[in-house]
């Protein structure tokens, strides 16, 4: 493998991390596109070993190497804003099933909240 064609897997990897990074900042994205992109990223990372026994060059792998901290607290800070979200899901459920209506009549007029753990 050439010092230039090693540069080019870089320069590869560099724009796959920045494409999943889009990905996960989208709010629409699309789970079979960010498995198509670590797919990818897993099958140029398998090539890095003969790039850097070529003559890779290390500020080449520096930045490529930055780039990956970058998208990957990018991925946990929206792993972690996700479990927030999830969890007051989770809440509302709860607030939404402790509601029993009142039953008058023909239909129900207002209710009132239970505390479930009684």
């Amino acid at each position: 493998m050439s010092a230039a064609t090693s540069n080019g897997l870089v320069t590869q990897l560099q724009a796959t991390y920045q494409r999943l990074t889009q990905v996960f900042a989208d709010e629409s994205g699309d789970l079979q596109q960010i498995d198509q992109l670590l797919d990818q990223i897993n099958e140029l990372s398998a090539q890095l070993p003969e790039a850097v026994a070529a003559g890779l060059d290390l500020e080449e792998l520096e930045g490529l190497l930055t780039r990956v901290k970058t998208t990957e607290d990018f991925i946990r800070k929206e792993l972690k804003a996700s479990s927030k979200n999830i969890g007051e899901i989770k809440n509302g459920k709860r607030a939404i099933g402790a509601y029993r209506p009142i039953q008058s009549g023909m239909g129900y007029t207002e209710g009132k909240f239970f505390d479930l753990k009684k």
